[in-house]
Parts: C-alpha cells; sequence; structure tokens
C-alpha cells in the first residue's frame, strides 16, 4: 500500500483498518468465528485488498476502502499460524496447525459480490434447514414414536428425488402426443409392461429407511412400504384430508383395500415362517444338531454353575474349621 492504512488482527474475532495519518479507526470488521490470528497486505503497491486467517481454519479476503469481504478460502482444518505474497501477489500461502503448508494461486476468473454472498446465504439456509426440527400435526414432541430429531442433506436430497420421479410420471401420464418419446427413466418399465406406479415404488425403496419419513414431508409388489407411505402422510395431512370432500372417496378405498394387503402380506410371511420352523425341526432331528440356542439361556446355565461352585467352595471352609 502507500503507507496510509494500518491492519491489525485481534483475539476479539475482529479486524481493525487504521488511518496511519490521524491514528483513526477506519473501521472494525468482525472477520472470523475465533480469534484472527495473522493479516497481510499484498505486495503490489495500489493494492486496496488484504488477507487475513484465524483460528477457524478460514482466509478471507477483505477490501480495506470499501469495508467488505471479497472471498473465503477453506481448506485448512485448524488454525492457521501464517500467511505470505509471492513479490507479484500471485500467489498466497499459508500454514496452519493441522501440519499442512497450502498455496493459494490467483486465477482470472472474476469474482461478482452478490453471487459470493447468494452462495453464502444458500449456505446458511441449508444449515438451518438441516438443523431444524420436524414436529408432525397430532403428536406430542416427546412422543414415544417421532421422527428422526434431525433432517440430514441426504434426506433433503432424498425428498427432491421423489418429487422429482412425480412430475416426470404425472407428464408421462398426460402426455397423449403420438411421436412422443418417454422419459429415459421410464423406458426400462415400459419395455418391460409393467406399471408405472413402480418406478414411484422404485424411488421410495431406494431411500434409507433412516431418512424415508423425513423425505416424504401402492400397490401389491411392496404392501409394507406403501402403507407406511399412506399412514405417514395421512399423519401430517391429518387437517387437510379430514376438511377435503374430494379425498373422500380415496380414503374410503384405502380402507378397504389395505386390510386385505396387509392380511394377504401377513399370511404369507406367517406360512413361510411356519415352514421354515419345520425346515429347521427336520434338520435337528436328521443330524442330531441345535442350529440356533438362545443365548440369554446359556448365559444363565453358566451363572448357575459358577453359583453351585462357589457355594462348594463355602461348604468346603466351613469342614476345615470344625
Amino acid at each position: 500500500m502507500d503507507s496510509k492504512l494500518i491492519i491489525t488482527g485481534s483475539g476479539d474475532k475482529t479486524v481493525k483498518i487504521w488511518g496511519s495519518d490521524f491514528g483513526d479507526c477506519h473501521k472494525s470488521l468482525f472477520a472470523h468465528d475465533d480469534q484472527v490470528t495473522a493479516v497481510k497486505f499484498g505486495n503490489c503497491a495500489d493494492e486496496t485488498l488484504f488477507w487475513s486467517a484465524g483460528r477457524d481454519g478460514k482466509i478471507k479476503q477483505w477490501d480495506a476502502n470499501k469495508f467488505v469481504r471479497i472471498q473465503t478460502l477453506e481448506g485448512h482444518t485448524e488454525e492457521i499460524k501464517a500467511l505470505a505474497t509471492t513479490y507479484d501477489g500471485t500467489t498466497l500461502i499459508s500454514a496452519s496447525h493441522d501440519k499442512s503448508i497450502r498455496i493459494w494461486d490467483l486465477t482470472d476468473e472474476i469474482i461478482v459480490l452478490q453471487d459470493e454472498a447468494e452462495k453464502e446465504r444458500e449456505q446458511e439456509y441449508d444449515e438451518k434447514l438441516i438443523e431444524a426440527e420436524d414436529i408432525v400435526p397430532g403428536e406430542r414432541k416427546d412422543h414415544e414414536v417421532d421422527l428422526a430429531p434431525i433432517k440430514t442433506v441426504e434426506s433433503i436430497k432424498s425428498s427432491e428425488r421423489i418429487l422429482e420421479c412425480v412430475d416426470i410420471l404425472r407428464a408421462e401420464v398426460h402426455n397423449d402426443v403420438p411421436t412422443h418419446i418417454p422419459h429415459a427413466l421410464l423406458a426400462k418399465y415400459i419395455s418391460d409392461g409393467e406399471c408405472l406406479d413402480f418406478f414411484i415404488l422404485d424411488t421410495l425403496q431406494s431411500i434409507r429407511s433412516s431418512h424415508l419419513e423425513k423425505s416424504l414431508l401402492m400397490f401389491h409388489r411392496r404392501p409394507e412400504l406403501a402403507c407406511r407411505v399412506i399412514l405417514f402422510l395421512m399423519r401430517i395431512h391429518h387437517n387437510q384430508i379430514i376438511n377435503s370432500v374430494e379425498l373422500l372417496p380415496v380414503i374410503d378405498t384405502l380402507r378397504s383395500v389395505l386390510p386385505k394387503e396387509i392380511a394377504q402380506f401377513l399370511d404369507l410371511v406367517g406360512f413361510n415362517l411356519a415352514a421354515l420352523r419345520f425346515l429347521q425341526m427336520q434338520i435337528e432331528e436328521r443330524d442330531n444338531v441345535k442350529l440356533f440356542r438362545d443365548v440369554s439361556l446359556v448365559q444363565d446355565e453358566k451363572a448357575k454353575k459358577n453359583k453351585k461352585r462357589r457355594s462348594g467352595r463355602v461348604k468346603d471352609v466351613a469342614l476345615v474349621k470344625q
């Protein structure tokens, strides 16, 4: 610079810009989330930009005249100890407590402050969205069975996938153009002659169980999954459903269809379970072996044996004393 400005960083997380003529403070900037450990002007004579580093592991570039942040460099994971720039100002070097030295090169990319601010706002919004809690209407917050307490990036992406699949299927169903080319994701279902509704079910099936209910904010092939989705949606939209005349036929159909589907599925599971138990009995009788043992019973037997051993030792000691 022209020696008219002085930059200082402090443990109070701020960077101050001073005028060397009168020693007055031009601006105090809240720079980092932790203590400021280093500040550095560029080496160009007409440079008005400077760098600051802190214990939060971030390097930030500032405009000393306009008092705005230009960009943030994230790469270090721990406290940054030192900053240095090359003579021509095209390279920045940083050293951190994470045992790394990073070299940052100047590029020709133009930085638009509005775009950088928009990216930062989107990042803050995503973080707040992840931390936000969902409370389903009609359920107490301390209920024994509740949703997962926090959102995750994966659950948000899964929700977007479900909405995208619904939009694709809706556009496909309502398209009556003879020369229409089906969506690439639906080509497999059309070629195999399957119902397009399976496209939605396969998408739901691909979502992790722990994120499914968060992502949602029917069919014969997977009745348990379909019922889970239906019951969850009815729970969170209960007030709208009971006040909608158009949904009454749908609810009535679900009331008659779901119990039958679940009963058939339970019968199938029960039949298969009985067959597996019968097969287990045959193998155990034929080979005279025990395929499965109750671990709790084994531990109880060991505890009883140890108790008998201890009681026998006590009796022996009593006989010696007599």
